[in-house]
């Protein structure tokens, strides 16, 4: 379990800490719709979960780009599907390092 969250925070610490801004990412994946429709949904996936779950305030301009690149009723759908993994993923992140920091402060509590 730790893993999966450790790769989700490293490919939104790819995105949010690069150089890259976020118009030269959306263009990207839109070139990518147009040559690899298939492969852009989980492409877009990802970014959009990655990032939302790290705390970066781009998911207006995301949910934007979706409407645009795969049109109203299925960028509406996949941002919904998005946006609700990001939510659970957020509460999970939350979850795991608020146990781990109470632990690490009460130590002799938990242990006995």
């Amino acid at each position: 379990m730790k893993s999966v969250f450790l790769v989700f925070l490293g490919i939104s610490g790819i995105i949010l800490f690069t150089q890259l801004p976020l118009e030269s990412t959306v263009s990207a994946i839109i070139a990518m719709q147009e040559e690899h429709p298939e492969a852009s949904i989980p492409v877009f996936y990802l970014t959009y979960v990655s990032t939302t779950a790290a705390g970066a305030p781009l998911a207006a301009l995301l949910t934007i780009a979706a409407g645009f690149m795969y049109g109203p009723v299925y960028g509406v759908i996949y941002t919904i599907i998005s946006g609700i993994t990001s939510a659970i993923l957020s509460f999970f992140l939350g979850r795991f390092f608020s146990v781990t920091i109470q632990r690490k402060k009460h130590h002799s509590f938990y242990n006995g």
